[in-house]
């Protein structure tokens, strides 16, 4: 082309552009056994790097970028900084809403005190507070990931493959430190280069090395002192600044991130942000922008004080106490603080007391306190209530078909079995008859025909569950249905059977030989209140009731 012609003729009359072939051997052999005398970078197609082809005109004068190109390119260099910008804005937002605050520590332990340890949240077939479950990992709560998060952060080392948080925080911040190191450095010795150049009146490109017929690779070798401070003020001094902010905010970002799967994650995912001038011009920048810019070279002379420099690993040795100061300032600064946090947040949600309950006082309001050790829970009987408990659950499991049944239950829980009168004692309600059992007291309902009657799938379902007990066993091999439990209620002294029922009372005045707690009279009662006569008395009472109202 007739560039490359008027490129050829300047660099024949410059003593700086030699072709390759005229380059002594021993010159050669000398850059390869010594350290090189000259700083010299290849540009990437990247959107930063093109920048500086704005100043650089051709040796036989026009610019080196056509007028479109350096328009797209201005344009590719404001989304870059946007995006970035708009990220690191994203970033620092993001960790002042998440970041896990004094208040937010103590909202934890007053949800645990208050809720968690309440008895209306004890877990019956088990009689432990949700503070023990949560912390024995058996349940699964909001804070159960909270407290998942901390355990794992505060972990120790183990052959199982697992690392303290602290250590993959630093290993998150190593990672992402390097990669922002490099992009730093990268950006000074362009600025190095540059400045160091031969100032020139003139924004020289030479040919330097016909590498094929018809590609050329240009090499800046002068520069003038405007286009010199031009392109380090306008260009490399934004894209440093960008570089430090992209590592303070990945670094405060991984930082205080105690999520330990995310930390790793995180400080690639990182990465994106700091490639998007590159992502840009792979995307949009032109092919012939993209060929052009793959043909400069920046070379400038290096002072013989830096030359020594590179050649006792001076300068590498730079760049990794940087790395290490970095990394050191970061432990100081945020992960002992992180440290203590995660610690204090761990210590409110499982630390000290766990196995008591409480509930309001009727008359004082204050709290009343009961421990629920495993001795506690055996000495008022309530350990033989577990397997009642266990059946509601059972229940719900399989009306939902999340576990096997054999043909009598599923028949007594979609109400299809002879044993069923009404939907009220088998199967499932409708949405209205659902919706007025919350206007119901236990009175009302138990002189209502309608639900006053034995819960047949109840009974079975409790019969499932604790037919192996120790104490109950004996019970529950004689009861078959609600007419068999009957006979509970009529014993009258200590020595009696259910084929010779005798009264013996409880505190309601009713029990029997079998040793069986209150709580299980009561149950008897609740799931077969029919055959314990509950529902005529309660109609007798109701009628009476009336009858006194009326003539009154």
């Amino acid at each position: 082309s007739s560039e490359f012609q008027e490129g050829r003729r300047v660099r024949e009359k410059s003593p700086r552009m030699t072709d390759i072939d005229e380059i002594p051997a021993s010159i050669s052999t000398r850059s390869r056994n010594s350290a090189p005398t000259e700083d010299e970078l290849k540009l990437d197609p990247t959107v930063w790097e093109v920048a500086p082809l704005f100043f650089l005109r051709m040796p036989h004068g026009g610019c080196f970028l056509p007028p479109a190109h350096i328009i797209q390119t201005v344009f590719l260099l404001i989304a870059n900084f946007f995006i970035q910008a708009a990220y690191c804005w994203w970033a620092v937002g993001y960790i002042q809403k998440r970041s896990v605050s004094d208040d937010k520590i103590q909202a934890i332990l007053i949800e645990r005190l208050t809720k968690w340890h309440h008895f209306s949240n004890v877990h019956q077939p088990t009689m432990e507070t949700m503070t023990v479950r949560t912390c024995n990992e058996n349940i699964w709560t909001v804070l159960e990931d909270t407290y998942q998060e901390t355990s794992s952060y505060l972990q120790g080392f183990s052959w199982e493959g697992s690392l303290p948080g602290r250590v993959m925080a630093s290993l998150a911040l190593l990672v992402w430190t390097l990669l922002m190191t490099g992009e730093i450095h990268r950006t000074t010795k362009i600025s190095w280069i540059i400045a160091k150049m031969d100032r020139d009146s003139d924004h020289k490109v030479g040919t330097r090395i016909q590498t094929e017929k018809d590609k050329d690779t240009y090499v800046v070798t002068c520069m003038s002192r405007r286009s010199k401070l031009a392109i380090i003020f306008l260009v490399q001094l934004p894209r440093l600044l960008v570089a430090f902010g992209l590592l303070a905010v990945g670094l405060w970002f991984l930082g205080t991130t105690y999520q330990t799967e995310d930390l790793l994650l995180n400080a690639v995912a990182f990465q994106v942000i700091k490639d998007v001038d590159e992502l840009l011009f792979d995307a949009l920048a032109p092919t012939d922008l993209a060929h052009r810019i793959s043909c400069v070279t920046l070379r400038s002379p290096r002072p013989e004080m830096v030359n020594n420099l590179y050649k006792t690993s001076s300068m590498w040795l730079s760049r990794l106490t940087f790395v290490v100061v970095v990394l050191i300032s970061c432990n100081f600064a945020m992960l002992n603080t992180i440290q203590d946090t995660v610690q204090e947040l761990s210590d409110n949600l499982c630390s000290k007391k766990q196995d008591f309950t409480w509930t309001q006082h009727p008359i004082t309001n204050f709290p009343v306190i009961a421990e629920l050790t495993t001795d506690n829970v055996k000495n008022d009987r309530l350990d033989e209530t577990l397997c009642f408990y266990e059946a509601q659950y059972n229940m719900l499991q399989a009306y939902a078909g999340f576990s096997n049944t054999d043909d009598n239950t599923s028949s007594l829980i979609n109400g299809s079995s002879s044993l069923c009168t009404n939907k009220t004692s088998c199967g499932s309600l409708s949405l209205n008859q659902f919706r007025s059992l919350a206007n119901y007291d236990r009175e009302n309902a138990l002189a209502d025909t309608q639900y006053c009657v034995d819960n047949i799938v109840a009974l079975h379902m409790t019969k499932t569950a604790c037919e192996n007990h120790a104490k109950l066993g004996k019970v529950w091999n004689q009861i078959d249905k609600c007419h068999d439990v009957k006979p509970l209620f009529e014993c009258q002294a200590a020595q009696c059977s259910l084929t010779e029922p005798k009264k013996f009372q409880d505190h309601r005045g009713r029990t029997s030989e079998y040793d069986l707690s209150p709580e299980w009279m009561q149950i008897f009662l609740d799931l077969c209140p029919k055959s314990a006569g509950l529902c005529d008395e309660a109609r007798a009472t109701a009628t009476t009731s009336t009858n006194n109202q009326q003539s009154t």
